[in-house]
């Protein structure tokens, strides 16, 4: 991705905004800013910048790796290529549920967050839902030791259809941070878990 100061920046209105990158070689920060927004890496060959602010938003990813923030709401967010950041929140807002979807490569799902545990979603009734989780490849960042974080095996009601797979549970009473769904071949264990978190270090939880 290039440098934030280095894209052509454009800031949405408060209203519920439909917005479409253009241009086959130019990368773009883009704020929805209020509302429920989309917005969409149109035929962008460089990576973007996405930030959906507050709203329950929907933001999609082009062809190469994109930085994909979703802020405040349940917002969806879809990488379009290996490499991209994904990040549906970083507070402790209730009721937030996120939708993250892979690219089916290398991609970074930010659990870390600025609230007082340190984690993206701490309260009883938010979390994030991970698609195209692949094992051994993706990436959690985590922002605490990984003695805090507890994998279960599990199973998760999502727009009608049953998902299996396994929750990630954080902070002193183990709430749910986020679902990792499975697919049939692969299920979700411990050992396939790649992990950055703030000491530096990369490990397995």
């Amino acid at each position: 991705m290039l440098a934030l100061g280095a894209m052509p920046q454009t800031t949405l209105s408060s209203a519920n905004d439909t917005y479409t990158s253009g241009g086959a070689n130019t990368a773009r920060a883009v704020h929805g800013g209020d509302g429920n927004d989309r917005i969409v890496a149109g035929l962008a060959s460089l990576g973007h910048q996405f930030w959906g602010d507050a709203g329950n938003d929907e933001l999609i990813g082009g062809g190469l790796a994109d930085g994909l923030w979703g802020g405040s709401g349940s917002d969806r967010l879809q990488a379009g290529a290996s490499g991209s950041l994904l990040s549906g929140s970083d507070g402790a807002e209730a009721g937030e549920v996120d939708e993250l979807i892979g690219a089916g490569g290398i991609d970074t799902f930010a659990l870390a967050g600025r609230n007082a545990l340190g984690v993206a979603y701490s309260t009883a009734s938010s979390h994030a839902v991970i698609r195209g989780y692949e094992l051994n490849r993706d990436r959690l960042q985590l922002s605490s030791a990984l003695s805090d974080y507890r994998l279960t095996a599990g199973s998760l009601d999502w727009n009608g259809a049953s998902l299996s797979g396994a929750w990630l549970s954080a902070g002193p009473s183990q709430d749910r941070l986020a679902f990792l769904e499975a697919s049939a071949a692969q299920p979700i264990t411990a050992a396939g878990l790649v992990v950055s978190w703030s000491g530096g270090a990369q490990a397995i939880v």
